[in-house]
């Protein structure tokens, strides 16, 4: 199994749940993009890399930018 990529209609496959806790990681934990990715092939068992986090990281940054 593996994480990133576009669907169809053009929502992130990753979903919010992970980009939220890609998120949390970096913000509240100040974990670099490396330390993420290992984190989220350790814990959820994706294939994972820090292009990845980046990507999930943008995209929840634009799902909550006028919150």
């Amino acid at each position: 199994m593996s994480l990133g990529g576009k669907s169809r209609k053009g929502r992130s496959r990753n979903g919010e749940n992970l980009d939220v806790w890609c998120v949390y990681n970096k913000v509240a934990l100040s974990q670099s993009l490396r330390q993420i990715a290992t984190g989220v092939q350790d814990v959820v068992g994706l294939a994972c890399n820090k292009t990845l986090v980046a990507s999930a990281v943008q995209t929840a940054a634009k799902r909550y930018r006028s919150t």
